[in-house]
């Protein structure tokens, strides 16, 4: 039985996306790193949320991720509502992502 978890409700939107490959390698990779399973867990939401921004924006592959893509993927965490608060994302939750992002680049 799955469970219905926002992770397991990201990954099943990324089905079929270019970037859907890159989910289990990464995150059997940090687990090989040592990471703690609720970072592997939040990184994977947040590595979702980032391949599904790339995809609702017509960027389809990671050679097209620049400097400037990721100032604007920057700018849409500013404006995105918290789906548990109604309210923007905190500062700490922005970073968090953008961390995210850091350690995909390195893997």
């Amino acid at each position: 039985m799955r469970l219905n978890t926002p992770v397991a409700n990201m990954k099943s939107k990324m089905h079929g996306t270019p970037f859907f490959t890159y989910l289990t390698p990464f995150t059997t990779w940090m687990k090989r790193l040592g990471y703690a399973k609720s970072t592997l867990i939040s990184y994977s939401r947040q590595l979702c949320t980032f391949f599904h921004w790339l995809t609702t924006n017509q960027i389809n592959t990671l050679s097209a991720v620049n400097q400037s893509i990721l100032e604007r993927y920057n700018h849409y965490l500013h404006t995105k509502t918290s789906l548990l608060s109604g309210r923007g994302l905190s500062t700490s939750s922005i970073q968090n992502h953008l961390t995210t992002i850091r350690l995909f680049d390195q893997y």
